[in-house]
């Protein structure tokens, strides 16, 4: 049989426990980067991206694909490690709401 007040309980708790990751994530920041530092981005656990440094020096009018490789390889290394951190952090609020 059901127990309702099992039922809402539970939807509370998940709902909580959303909420607190959602926090959570937003708090979470890492910077990825290209070339030794040259270009740099900053995203945070939303996967928004924060700011983007290019060091003026690798910045050639005649070679503008380097340069959107450098930001793609930035990309990449800032996604990579949001995705790394968001796994931590829901591992965490998850092992603390006992889900």
């Amino acid at each position: 049989m059901f127990d309702q007040k099992k039922i809402i309980n539970m939807i509370e708790k998940a709902t909580n426990v959303q909420q607190n990751m959602k926090d959570q994530l937003m708090n979470v920041k890492v910077s990825g980067s290209s070339g030794g530092g040259m270009v740099c981005i900053d995203m945070n656990g939303h996967f928004e991206i924060l700011s983007l440094k290019i060091n003026q020096n690798i910045v050639d009018k005649d070679d503008i694909n380097f340069l959107e490789d450098m930001i793609i390889s930035a990309m990449n290394d800032a996604l990579s490690k949001v995705k790394k951190e968001t796994a931590a952090q829901m591992k965490l609020i998850t092992s603390k709401s006992g889900f």
